[in-house]
């Protein structure tokens, strides 16, 4: 396993510098809010997913977001 693929914040081990990069957005700041529940993502493509696999409690879409916000 590659020494430079070790996340700073939690030591996890990863096998390529993408994975670990996708990995360090699970230690980001959360900004962005769903309009339907107030949960809070670090990006707006988590946000979106949430949307879609129905796991926003509201009865919003990701078509209702993009619109209102």
């Amino acid at each position: 396993m590659d020494k430079h693929n070790i996340c700073i914040v939690c030591r996890r081990s990863f096998q390529t510098a993408q994975n670990l990069k996708m990995h360090k957005l699970t230690h980001a700041e959360r900004t962005i809010e769903c309009a339907g529940c107030d949960r809070m993502f670090v990006t707006e493509s988590a946000m979106l997913l949430h949307l879609e696999t129905g796991t926003c409690a509201s009865i919003a879409d990701r078509y209702y977001v993009l619109r209102v916000g």
